[in-house]
């Protein structure tokens, strides 16, 4: 695109950040696959699957809303889940089980799967601060600017009489 001629200008930095930013999330999901491989599942994964969901939730909504941003190049919509909150939840959790299962029983909670634990939950709190920066991200990609109506000049992320 940067050879491309065209009257109308193309945010190729903000594109190339874009690329950074899911390349960030698709190492950060290949670090949560290899750190689940060795967890202890019953302490944090089974009795906190429900929050653990929700987490997920959050992320696979804001990821389908980058996309769909992307695909109907129109803003962000207004509310969106917060996985920052939701992922509070899950590690309280997760820390009320661990305790709990320390204190019934410090043999089978080897310190090894509590540092696979305590990684998963610094890798998660990474991937919600990465999926906010795409969000942002989207957000001025695609955000009209407030004086413009739709359908008046300059709508869009890419006008040449608007932003550019």
């Amino acid at each position: 695109m940067d050879d491309e001629l065209s009257l109308v200008p193309k945010p190729m930095r903000h594109y190339r950040a874009v690329i950074l930013i899911i390349q960030k999330i698709l190492d950060l999901m290949t670090g949560l696959r290899k750190i689940r491989e060795h967890m202890p599942c019953k302490e944090t994964v089974a009795s906190v699957l429900k929050e653990r969901r929700e987490f997920i939730s959050c992320i696979c909504l804001s990821l389908f809303a980058s996309e769909h941003v992307f695909r109907a190049q129109q803003p962000l919509p207004q509310f969106l889940p917060s996985a920052r909150q939701a992922l509070e939840t899950l590690t309280s959790q997760i820390e009320a089980k661990t305790r709990r299962a320390i204190d019934e029983d410090v043999e089978s909670f080897k310190g090894i799967s509590l540092a696979y634990s305590v990684a998963e939950c610094e890798v998660m709190g990474d991937m919600v601060d990465t999926i906010e920066e795409l969000l942002e991200l989207c957000r001025q990609l695609f955000e009209m600017s407030l004086e413009e109506g739709p359908g008046m000049p300059g709508e869009g992320w890419f006008s040449t009489l608007g932003r550019g």
